[in-house]
Parts: structure tokens; C-alpha cells; sequence
């Protein structure tokens, strides 16, 4: 048998130790290699990127940190695989620390440390530190573009894109198809629909990615037909785009038409959230008789956001005998959604049954499921403002309530009307109305009315969906003050303008919860929210 060079043999160990699919005990392993290799050489220190990988990926974070902190010449690449140990353990603060500590960066480290304040939800710290990086001399690369546009996606923020769309093309990368494919991605989510088109039709070259970016975009049912005719082959994603397209505008027989083409045209098998999809849709649409034929073709057992969507169905239609089938489902799989709860709850509290709500929230207190604060946020000149319902913490905000309770009045006059089975606590008719009016969307739009000029588009985020009493309120504000109003919420956007929302009201019987999971499985359907309702409205509204 040939003789092995230690090195490269110490090299072999050290890649197997770090793949866990050879080796059972890798940490152990891990130590040995990085003992023996010291005895016999001071290869790991001259070489440490070969060893401190084996400690990261198998968690033996502190092993890491003392042998790279060992190294008497530590170079960039060993200092990022520190930077990134201290992230992949949860530990953004420490990163952050060691990050203003490292005299030796490349764009690499830069890139690192923008992504994790981002998956951080720390958006501004990240966005800071972006500029800090090109103020200073730093060139960001195709990767750093990525992920900072995936900041103005996060933040709804317009003038990000913008910004970031500039620095694509001052550096050329508006031929790089990924980086295009992220800029429709974020001016969609930012409501940019025209200049997502834009860019779509000025590459030269696309991929199946690019044309599902685009299919969540206004108006995705046309723009799907007119990509089969020109020879695009559809994937399950793109399916998935044009059915919660479908969903969204109420054409049930096109959602089943679409459905079965997808089976039995391109043979391509639906998964859990084109049948989600689905039923959701026919149970919108009160057709109980078509959801129990699909319930009954599901290849798996139906999991909760499925009967969560039956159970609102069942709320909006009065099927109670369904719906006391999907709470029992839910129950017994003791679901720590809070979502499902709060749909339970909403079914007892327009019937009155306050007991049977104080259950359900009994029920969620001994199974430790909390309910999501609900927050919104505006950018207004260039700073973001997040507030949550009846918030105290904005310096402004008695002016703020002010602003809102002589609205009120003039909305009133317009023909508003709280609709207070939108408040669940258990009060008297003016705490509830009270209560609605200081909701975050609200607070959000009073402070962004105060503090910009006529005539400027008002844009606001929610990380929940949007109450029923809320969607009105702001229909008839725009009415009042002349201003268009752009709320993106969990489910989709709403454009307001002169008393219209441009999904028609249907988003009223909207599902939020199941949206919110199906946005998270699908990144790239996130926003087929922006088709156009002209289709089931049977008239043309402005569309957003």
C-alpha cells in the first residue's frame, strides 16, 4: 500500500469529520484530529481553515473559538469562520461585538454580518451598516446586493429598492439574472409593480425563477396564459402563483380548471399547499359540497392551517356542524398557532358566547400559545416609525390621537360606521370603538398624515392581517383627506384611493392565516396578492 503524506492525510480526516453523514461521532473525532495535528505539526495553525469547519458544523463552538483564537497569525478567512460561528449560535450581539473588533474585513465579512442583522429582524442596523461599508471604500458584490434587497422586502421600503436598484446598475449587475430576479421580488413586496415589469422586460435572459417573480405580480392569471402560449413550461411554483391568484379573485372554475391541468396536463403532482390552496378557495366561496370531494382526494391527513381554513369558512358561511368538526381537529392537535384560537374565538364572540371565548383563551394560557402583537410601521423621510394599537411609547402621540378622533368625526359623516364585532374585549360600545380606532395601522397613517405633504403616497406595513373594521376606516379616509394609502398586511396589499380598496372587499373573507403559511413556504408566490379583482368584481376598479 502507497505511503500517505500526513498532511493530506490530516486534510482527508478533517473533511470527514466534517460531514455527518460518515461519521457518528464527530465531535470526538473533531478533538483527536485536532490533537494529533498539533503533535505532530504546526500545520493547524498555519493552515486553520481546515479545522475550526469540523467544530462550527458539529456545534463545538467553544473548541472553535480556542483553537482560532490559538493561532498566533489569524487571517481574514479564519477571523469570518469566527464571525459566522457566533451567528449560526444564535449569538447576533457577540457577532456584532466581535465584527467591530476585526481590523482585517473583506466583503465577505461585510455580507455576514448584513445578512445576520437581518435575519435578526434588525433592518435599519443592517441597512446602517451597508452604508457604513460603501462610505468607507467597500465595492458590495452580487451577493451583498441579494441581501440587501432583501431588507427593502422586510421593511416595505421603497426608497431602499431605489437606492439599491442604482447601486445594480453603477456596478452592472442588471445582467445578472439572480440579482434581477431579487429586485422583482422586492419591488413587488414594495408595491412597485410598473418597475418590477421593467425590469422584467429589459433582461435578456431569464429563468424559470424570473418568470414566477413575475407571475405574482397585478395581474398573474394573463400573464400565465400568455407564458403557456409563448412556450413556458410551468413548474409546481408557477401553479402554485396562479391558483392563489384564483384564491384572491374568487374564479373558482378557473382554480379548478387550473388544478387539474396541472394533474393531468404536465403531470406535475400537487403538494400540500396546492391542495391548501384549494380548499381554501372553494370554502371561501361557501361550495362545502366541492371541499368535501377534495378533502376526500388528499393524499396525507389534513394538518392544522387546512382546518383552520375550513374553520373560517365555516364562520363566514354559518356551516357550524363543519366547523365544530375542523375546532375539534384543531384541539386535538393541540395547535400552537394562535391564529386557529383566535378564529375559534371570533365564531363564540359574534354568537355571544363569552364563556365559551373565555375558554378558548384559557385554553391557549395552558398550552402556552401567545398571541402575535400586532405592529405596523411608515417610513417617513428615510426613518422607519413602528407602532402597535393604542401605543404611548411616539413622542407625538396625543397629537396623533388628536388627529385621529377629528377624523373620526368627518369619516362618520361619509358614512363610517365602527364595526365593533372586530374587538373581542369584553367592554361597553364606545371602550370597543375606542379601542378600534388607536389600532397600529391607524396610529401609522395618522402620524405619516401629519408629517407629509399633500398629495404624497401614504405606504404602511402590518405583520398581521388587516381587521375588518380597518379596511373600511381607511377606505373612507382616503376619501376625506385625498390620499392614497398603501397597506401591505400578512395576507396581501390593499392600494386605497377616493373610498376603493383594489382587492374589491373581497379580502373580507380572506383566510390570513393560511396565506401567512403559504407565504412562508413559497417565497416566490409571497406576493400574488397584487392581482387584479376586475374579473369577479365584473367591472373595472383601480387596481393597485
Amino acid at each position: 500500500m502507497k505511503a500517505t503524506k500526513p498532511k493530506a492525510a490530516l486534510i482527508s480526516l478533517i473533511s470527514f469529520s466534517t460531514n455527518p453523514t460518515k461519521a457518528p461521532k464527530l465531535q470526538i473525532i473533531s478533538t483527536k484530529i485536532h490533537t494529533h495535528a498539533l503533535n505532530f505539526c504546526t500545520y493547524a495553525h498555519k493552515n486553520p481553515n481546515n479545522f475550526s469547519p469540523s467544530f462550527i458544523k458539529n456545534g463545538n463552538f467553544l473548541n472553535a473559538h480556542k483553537l482560532l483564537d490559538e493561532l498566533p497569525h489569524r487571517d481574514v478567512f479564519s477571523l469570518n469562520r469566527k464571525l459566522s460561528s457566533y451567528i449560526k449560535n444564535g449569538s447576533i450581539d457577540e457577532a456584532k461585538s466581535f465584527f467591530a473588533t476585526m481590523k482585517n474585513r473583506n466583503i465577505v465579512t461585510w455580507t455576514i454580518m448584513i445578512g445576520a442583522l437581518s435575519d435578526a429582524r434588525r433592518f435599519e442596523e443592517s441597512f446602517s451598516l451597508f452604508h457604513e461599508m460603501t462610505g468607507i471604500g467597500f465595492v458590495p458584490d452580487s451577493v451583498t446586493i441579494v441581501t440587501v434587497l432583501g431588507l427593502c422586502t422586510n421593511q416595505n421600503s421603497s426608497i431602499w429598492a431605489l437606492q439599491i436598484h442604482s447601486w445594480i446598475v453603477k456596478l452592472g449587475f442588471d445582467s445578472v439574472i439572480s440579482v434581477c430576479n431579487t429586485l422583482i421580488d422586492a419591488y413587488c413586496k414594495c408595491g412597485l409593480v410598473k418597475s418590477a415589469q421593467g425590469i422584467f422586460q429589459q433582461m435578456k435572459e431569464k429563468d424559470s425563477v424570473t418568470f414566477n417573480a413575475l407571475l405574482s405580480g397585478k395581474k398573474a392569471i394573463e400573464m400565465f396564459e400568455s407564458l403557456i402560449g409563448s412556450g413556458f413550461e410551468p413548474e409546481s411554483v408557477s401553479f402554485l402563483s396562479v391558483l392563489t391568484a384564483c384564491n384572491h379573485s374568487g374564479l373558482v372554475e378557473e382554480g379548478l380548471r387550473y388544478f387539474d391541468m396541472m394533474k393531468y396536463c404536465y403531470n406535475l403532482e400537487p403538494r400540500k399547499e396546492h391542495y391548501a390552496c384549494m380548499v381554501d378557495m372553494l370554502g371561501r366561496m361557501g361550495r362545502f359540497g366541492k371541499l368535501e370531494n377534495m378533502l376526500g382526494q388528499i393524499p396525507f391527513e389534513p394538518d392544522p392551517i387546512i382546518w383552520s381554513s375550513i374553520l373560517n369558512s365555516c364562520k363566514i358561511h354559518g356551516n357550524y356542524k363543519l366547523g365544530k368538526l375542523a375546532c375539534d381537529k384543531l384541539f386535538q392537535m393541540e395547535s400552537k398557532d394562535a391564529g386557529h384560537y383566535m378564529i375559534m374565538s371570533n365564531i363564540y364572540a359574534k354568537e355571544g358566547k363569552w364563556d365559551q371565548v373565555a375558554r378558548v383563551k384559557k385554553l391557549m394560557r395552558d398550552r402556552g400559545v401567545i398571541k402575535e402583537t400586532a405592529y405596523s410601521w411608515v417610513e417617513i423621510n428615510r426613518k422607519i416609525y413602528t407602532f402597535s394599537s393604542n401605543d404611548m411609547r411616539n413622542p407625538r402621540i396625543e397629537e396623533i390621537k388628536a388627529y385621529l378622533d377629528k377624523l373620526s368625526v368627518e369619516m362618520e359623516r361619509e358614512g363610517y360606521k365602527p364595526d365593533i364585532s372586530s374587538d373581542q374585549h369584553l367592554v361597553g360600545e364606545k371602550t370597543k370603538i375606542e379601542f378600534l380606532r388607536y389600532h397600529s395601522e391607524r396610529l401609522a397613517i395618522a402620524f405619516a398624515l401629519i408629517g407629509t405633504k399633500d398629495g404624497e403616497i401614504i405606504r404602511v406595513m402590518k405583520n398581521l392581517r388587516t381587521c375588518v373594521d380597518c379596511h373600511e376606516a381607511i377606505k373612507i379616509m382616503t376619501r376625506v383627506v385625498k390620499r392614497e394609502i398603501i397597506v401591505r398586511d400578512s395576507s396581501r396589499f390593499h392600494h386605497f384611493k377616493d373610498g376603493v380598496c383594489s382587492c374589491g372587499d373581497y379580502w373580507s373573507i380572506c383566510n390570513s392565516y393560511f396565506f401567512l403559511h403559504l407565504f412562508r413556504l413559497v417565497r416566490t408566490s409571497e406576493h400574488t396578492f397584487l392581482i387584479s379583482c376586475e374579473k369577479f368584481l365584473k367591472k373595472k376598479l383601480w387596481a393597485c
